[in-house]
C-alpha cells in the first residue's frame, strides 16, 4: 500500500504535479511520521514547488532521523539561502562537507556576503556607522554570517579610509 503510494507520488513529480506528490506524501506520513522515503519525496516535491520554508521543516525531520547524511544538510542550506537566511545556509553547508558541490557553494556564499557588506558600507550611512562601531554586531544584525563578520576590519579599511577621521567642530 505505502510502496504503491510512493510510486504514484514519484510519478506525479515526473509529470510536474508536485502538489499531488505532496498530498500523497502527507497521507503516508499521517500513518507513519518517520517514513524516510515519504519524507525524502516530500522534500523533493517542496523543492520543486519552491516551498522553501516547508522544505526546511521537512529536512529538519530527516536530519533528526539521519544526521550524518550530507545531502540533507546541503539541501537545507540551499533552502535557507533561497529565503535569504545566509547565516543558517552557511552553517548547513559547513555541516554537509561530505558533498563536493557544497565546498564551492560555501565559498561563493561567503564571497557574496563580503561583497554585500562592502556595498552596504559604501552606500548605507546608518550601516556604515554601526559597522564602524562594531562590525561583528552590525553584520549579525543585518543577517550576515559570522564568516563575513571575521573580515570586518579589512572591509572597513578597504572601503572607507577617510571615514575613520575625527570630526572637530569649528570654534
Amino acid at each position: 500500500m505505502i510502496e504503491s503510494s510512493l510510486r504514484r507520488a514519484e510519478l506525479n513529480l515526473t509529470h510536474d504535479t508536485w502538489t499531488d506528490a505532496v498530498s500523497v506524501c502527507r497521507s503516508i506520513l499521517s500513518k507513519d511520521a518517520d517514513h524516510v522515503g515519504a519524507l525524502e519525496l516530500l522534500a523533493k516535491a517542496q523543492w520543486k514547488g519552491s516551498r522553501n520554508r516547508d522544505l526546511i521543516r521537512t529536512l529538519g525531520r530527516l536530519i533528526a532521523l539521519n544526521p550524518y547524511e550530507p545531502g540533507y544538510h546541503a539541501l537545507k542550506g540551499a533552502a535557507h539561502q533561497s529565503v535569504g537566511d545566509y547565516e543558517n545556509a552557511l552553517a548547513c553547508y559547513r555541516r554537509a562537507r561530505g558533498c563536493s558541490e557544497v565546498v564551492g557553494l560555501s565559498v561563493l556564499l561567503s564571497e557574496a556576503q563580503d561583497e554585500m557588506i562592502r556595498q552596504l558600507v559604501a552606500e548605507d550611512p546608518i550601516f556604515r556607522i554601526r559597522y564602524a562601531r562594531n562590525p561583528v554586531q552590525a553584520c549579525k544584525d543585518s543577517g550576515f554570517a559570522q564568516a563575513a563578520a571575521r573580515h570586518a576590519k579589512q572591509l572597513l579599511n578597504a572601503t572607507t579610509p577617510a571615514f575613520r577621521g575625527r570630526y572637530m567642530r569649528p570654534s
